[in-house]
């Protein structure tokens, strides 16, 4: 549905790259309606790079520019049960959320398959909606952390259930604490109601600077 301007009603058919700027999209879906990717934008002119979450190109020098703020709905960045591989997408989102809303992402109900990990960076933070909230890998880390001065008092990972295909070598959380002092320690990390399956380690530790669990909440 369109709104704004002097655009067609409520399901009327309209040509997207007609759409005058300043026009308010709203989608149904992602893929198809009700996919739960639902949002809305607006549409722009200029230079542009379409990253299939906030950046929707209509054409070389128009695009739509959709509301992207809180916890990020790794839906409304192209990921969904249906995808074979929804790591890249889930990368930009998880990069996005890290840069402009406050580093989380949120896995709604569904499985969601993954071709390689998650990096997770300075502020980064994974939400599920419980048991249903299911990211799946293949031969793979689920999720890398970086030693990169994490601070506490960030947002807890939680409420989901990764799941691995019990290859050698996988580890569903892998955090490289840093050798360099306090200035590059991951600190702060704090895991809720995560189930852990089919991984060779749920977590691993690497690195000299404090790798130890100082507190586990189960």
């Amino acid at each position: 549905t369109f709104t704004s301007g002097n655009v067609p009603a409520s399901g009327e058919t309209v040509v997207i790259s007609t759409l005058p700027v300043g026009t308010v999209v709203r989608t149904m879906g992602y893929f198809v309606a009700s996919d739960g990717g639902s949002n809305w934008g607006l549409v722009k002119s200029g230079s542009h790079v379409d990253d299939g979450g906030r950046i929707i190109s209509i054409n070389a020098t128009t695009y739509i520019e959709m509301n992207m703020v809180g916890v990020i709905n790794i839906r409304k960045w192209g990921c969904s049960p249906s995808v074979t591989n929804n790591s890249t997408q889930w990368q930009k989102a998880q990069t996005y959320a890290e840069s402009n809303t406050g580093g989380e992402t949120r896995i709604p109900i569904g499985i969601f398959n993954c071709a390689s990990p998650i990096a997770i960076g300075f502020n980064g933070a994974v939400q599920g909606v419980g048991y249903s909230s299911r990211p799946t890998w293949a031969n793979t880390n689920a999720f890398n952390f970086a030693a990169s001065g994490i601070p506490s008092g960030r947002a807890p990972f939680k409420d989901f259930w990764v799941i691995g295909n019990k290859a050698i070598g996988t580890k569903a959380f892998n955090v490289d604490t840093g050798d360099s002092g306090a200035s590059l320690a991951i600190k702060g990390l704090t895991f809720q109601n995560i189930t852990v399956d089919c991984f060779e380690e749920a977590w691993r530790l690497t690195g000299t600077w404090n790798a130890e669990f100082r507190k586990c909440e189960t």
